[in-house]
């Protein structure tokens, strides 16, 4: 590997000489993840420009080889603020053609070696069908969570039969009375209390399954959500949420919220879906997301909606299977211990 070299640095200190070649790697990474067209080079062009939310930091690293082309790369991100401090997330990823040489994990080990001391934690996750689940089960061999990856191709709905269940669905949740209320592009504030929400997103989040990770409690202020969503705006996404509320108390009770981006226009991402605890038992999740579904069909050339859930998630499952969902894919993720990582990539690359 001494023909390989490794430059390391946050956006700002990557030459730009290798960014094209980056961004091409990216789109090649999105393409083996999933199955429908990836998004423009332009949407990672784009995307490289904006900066990391204030609460946030990231570290990029590129593999080049003698002939200075980028064969890989690899990106690290880490809270400053709020909450889960001693964590890190990363992903690695190695072009086809360089792969089984020991890229990945040199990779790897310069990232390490660069992260602040505070974290301890190192999180990442690779699809069941990618090289990259033997490159980390060789880092761990027991994963700490599983997510169940499934698509819903929009083809198979007939739009006025979508219209009347979506109706009915929303008349059923009036008579049990909740109300549905639709918010447009994450504009929340313009429509609700938005503090209220907030605190709602917050509960949801910290209900959401963790398994074996030792993931702590999100904290959530109005500041950090409404910076979130700017932050995808800024990427190209808009967005549909839709909102379910108590209507004699006025509480807000639970949401789903879906993307869909400008440069790929024919995916819809599901963002989060949840009702709070004391709510459950009405059909209110199934009720907000076939407003979702009429939303997407009548107002966006969608063609893919596509979704994660933890594997033991049977009540969203559920509702998923009713809207067609089907699995497509797990993903795998795991949790490490920084010095044991450290410790082994040092005598593999040694």
């Amino acid at each position: 590997m001494s023909e390989l070299r490794i430059i390391i640095g946050e956006k700002e200190e990557i030459s730009e000489q290798y960014l094209a070649q980056l961004f091409a790697l990216r789109q090649q990474h999105e393409e083996e993840i999933f199955p429908f067209i990836p998004p423009s080079l332009e949407f990672y062009k784009e995307s490289w420009k904006i900066p990391d939310i204030s609460s946030r930091k990231s570290l990029w690293s590129l593999a080049i080889n003698e002939d200075n082309l980028v064969i890989g790369y690899g990106i690290a991100s880490w809270n400053i603020k709020f909450d889960n401090l001693d964590k890190a997330y990363f992903s690695i990823y190695v072009s086809r053609l360089f792969r089984r040489k020991g890229y990945g994990s040199l990779l790897l080990k310069n990232i390490l070696e660069k992260l602040p001391s505070q974290i301890e934690k190192l999180n990442s996750g690779s699809s069941e069908n990618c090289d990259g689940l033997p490159f980390l089960r060789n880092l761990k061999t027991e994963e700490s969570y599983v997510e169940m990856i499934s698509i819903a191709d929009l083809a198979d709905f007939n739009l006025n039969q979508i219209i009347n269940q979506a109706q009915e669905q929303k008349e059923k949740a009036l008579a049990k009375g909740y109300e549905i209320i639709f918010v447009d592009n994450a504009n929340y504030a313009d429509y609700l209390d938005y503090p209220e929400f907030v605190k709602v997103v917050e509960s949801i989040w910290n209900d959401m399954p963790r398994e074996n990770l030792s993931d702590e409690d999100s904290k959530v202020t109005v500041e950090l959500h409404q910076e979130i969503y700017d932050y995808y705006k800024l990427r190209g996404a808009k967005y549909f949420t839709y909102v379910a509320m108590h209507k004699q108390t006025k509480k807000i009770v639970g949401f789903t919220t879906a993307a869909v981006y400008k440069y790929q226009p024919w995916v819809t991402w599901q963002d989060d879906t949840g009702i709070i605890h004391e709510h459950r038992g009405h059909g209110l999740g199934l009720a907000i997301k076939y407003q979702m579904l009429k939303k997407l069909l009548q107002e966006t050339k969608v063609k893919y909606w596509f979704t994660g859930n933890n594997h033991k998630n049977e009540h969203m499952i559920k509702i998923n299977r009713i809207l067609k969902h089907k699995k497509r894919d797990s993903e795998i993720i795991f949790e490490f211990d920084r010095k044991l990582v450290s410790n082994h990539l040092a005598k593999k690359t040694s």
